[in-house]
C-alpha cells in the first residue's frame, strides 16, 4: 500500500539493490528485465548499485555480453544522471513534503 511512496536516491550505491530497489526512473529493474541482464552485466540478484557504477561510470559489458537487454538498459541511462558516488544513498518518503516518513503522513495516505 505504501510502497509507491518510497523511492531510493542512489549516491554511492552501497546500500541499495541494483535489481530490486526503486533507484532508477524505470522502477525496480527486475520488473523490466530478465535475469539474463544480470548475467550479462556480471551481477547477481544480491548485487548492489556500487557493483555496476564505479567512480561515476557504468560498467557496460563488451562483446557478446552486450545483448539487447543491455542495449535497452543503456538507452534508459542516456536520460538518467549516474548517481553521485561521493554521497550516501538515502530513502525518500514521497508521502510528505519533508521526505521523512511519519505516522501522520502515512495515516493521511491510508485515509483514501
Amino acid at each position: 500500500m505504501v510502497q509507491p511512496y518510497i523511492t531510493k536516491e542512489a549516491g554511492d550505491g552501497k546500500l541499495f539493490s541494483f535489481w530490486f530497489d526503486f533507484w532508477h526512473p524505470v522502477g525496480p529493474l527486475f520488473k523490466k528485465f530478465s535475469g539474463n541482464l544480470l548475467h550479462s552485466l556480471g551481477l547477481s540478484k544480491k548485487s548492489y548499485i556500487a557493483e555496476f557504477i564505479l567512480d561515476g561510470e557504468c560498467k557496460w559489458p563488451k562483446g557478446r555480453r552486450f545483448n539487447i537487454e543491455v542495449r535497452i538498459l543503456k538507452q534508459h541511462f542516456s536520460n538518467f544522471s549516474v548517481p553521485a558516488h561521493e554521497v550516501d544513498d538515502r530513502t525518500i518518503w514521497t508521502g510528505s513534503k519533508s521526505g521523512v516518513i511519519s505516522a501522520q503522513s502515512t495515516m493521511k495516505l491510508l485515509e483514501l
